[in-house]
């Protein structure tokens, strides 16, 4: 695994979403360590340089049942992310398993540099994560996720977190 700052690598995708709309996708993880905070890291959205914008529909995460049969949702205790478009395209969307409502970062358009977004999770208590899902946005595919990371760690500053409950679909 690399190592990014404080974060770890756990698990690295480059082939982009479905581009079709409102589409699901499961990703599976194996041998990650048990981590409280979470950050997806896009390094590009589907439109590359074209775009400055970035969406999501949801962000669910899962973790073995104590049977360990099953995967079960974990409840995140927090959400931030690198911008939002608000009041209605916020990083809590991404918890609520609502396919109307989504997150929306519009970053600045006359920045010359390559646009990176995250969205970051605090956990409750350590989990070891089996695998996570991403839902593309309601519109325009240019601005789902294609190059990401999703990295964890078990300490450092946390920060300020915006609360949120994750339902299960």
């Amino acid at each position: 695994m690399n190592s990014d700052g404080k974060y770890t690598a756990l698990l690295s995708h480059s082939s982009g979403l479905p581009t079709a709309r409102v589409a699901r996708k499961v990703f599976t993880c194996r041998d990650v360590p048990k981590v409280l905070e979470l950050r997806l890291r896009i390094d590009r959205c589907r439109g590359g340089e074209s775009t400055n914008m970035c969406q999501l529909t949801t962000l669910e995460l899962y973790k073995e049942n104590v049977s360990g049969n099953a995967w079960e949702l974990v409840q995140p205790d927090g959400i931030r992310a690198s911008g939002e478009n608000p009041p209605s395209e916020c990083a809590s969307n991404l918890l609520n398993s609502s396919s109307s409502l989504k997150w929306l970062h519009i970053a600045d358009s006359n920045s010359k540099a390559a646009q990176k977004y995250w969205i970051t999770v605090k956990l409750r208590a350590p989990t070891r994560l089996v695998a996570f899902a991403l839902t593309t946005g309601n519109d325009f595919p240019d601005r789902d996720p294609h190059v990401f990371t999703l990295e964890g760690r078990m300490d450092g500053d946390f920060g300020l977190y915006t609360s949120g409950i994750a339902e299960a679909t």
